[in-house]
């Protein structure tokens, strides 16, 4: 992420919960394609994303702009390379190069990967690898296409810490899964379009209990980002219909060791236990 889109995507997060649909639908397009705001107007940036140039203005304004002019000068000025090096780098890296489907799907998800470290700042991701460190209980949801994504973190971070579940409807009742969260809680949701009825339920009602909230999504227009108090956005293109899960795996991955690293103690304790239990239940073939 270049230093325009990071302090551009700060502004967004800091006022993820004002925003409209309407709204959130431009600052996805901003996000996107904000070298181009450089050499634009204002106008003209609402065409492309299909919105009036007065719904731009309006969500700058929300964003502490004081106008058009004032967010083209702050692009400008934290652009740290030239728009037609970003032009070029996007189309060479792109997926339309003559190769093999598995080759194209391989060299989708490294642009993915790319993509989502670019997206990530530190700040944000030492605060939630933080909250799920001191958790007292962690629940994560993820469904359909995001399943696999959420178990995974769920597995993961339950067996170095103990403390970590999946929430799965249809195979477990989601009111009594839920029915102990409190403040000293994390729930972690995983969505990206289609987004999940079940999935923005859980996350609006562990707001109502004062657990803190992270989500992993596609962008500010998503229903999990106002939701959140710390949202990554997160790429996912793919060959086929379905949305790769790469980057949201990567980046659990990533937080369930930053907690690993965390709690050495705490994760030993919880490895030893549970390899005692391996031991007398023969779990493994040796």
């Amino acid at each position: 992420m270049n230093k325009a889109q990071e302090a551009f995507s700060r502004r967004l997060k800091e006022k993820c919960r004002e925003l409209t649909p309407a709204q959130r639908r431009v600052a996805d397009y901003l996000l996107e394609h904000l070298e181009e705001v450089a050499y634009t107007s204002a106008a003209q940036l609402g065409r492309q994303a299909g919105v009036s140039e007065s719904s731009v203005l309006r969500l700058l304004s929300r964003l502490g702009y004081d106008g058009f002019a004032t967010f083209q000068k702050s692009v400008q000025k934290n652009l740290t390379t030239p728009i037609t090096l970003e032009r070029f780098n996007r189309s060479a890296s792109g997926a339309g190069a003559e190769g093999p489907a598995w080759e194209k799907s391989f060299t989708l998800d490294m642009d993915n990967l790319h993509a989502a470290l670019a997206q990530v700042t530190p700040a944000d991701f030492e605060r939630a690898a933080g909250y799920l460190a001191a958790a007292r209980q962690v629940y994560v949801i993820g469904l359909r296409s995001s399943y696999a994504a959420a178990y995974f973190l769920a597995f993961t971070l339950n067996a170095v810490r103990g403390n970590a579940r999946c929430l799965t409807p249809g195979v477990g009742d989601l009111a009594e899964g839920l029915r102990a969260i409190g403040p000293e809680d994390v729930v972690l949701g995983i969505a990206f379009p289609r987004y999940t009825r079940d999935t923005v339920r859980v996350l609006e009602f562990a707001r109502t209990r004062g657990a803190r909230v992270i989500a992993l999504t596609d962008g500010v227009s998503s229903p999990l980002a106002p939701l959140a108090d710390v949202v990554f956005f997160l790429p996912n293109a793919s060959l086929h219909p379905i949305g790769s899960a790469v980057p949201a795996l990567a980046l659990g991955n990533a937080l369930a060791g930053a907690v690993a690293l965390a709690q050495k103690k705490e994760v030993m304790a919880t490895l030893s236990a549970a390899e005692e239990a391996f031991d007398q239940l023969e779990t493994f073939i040796h």
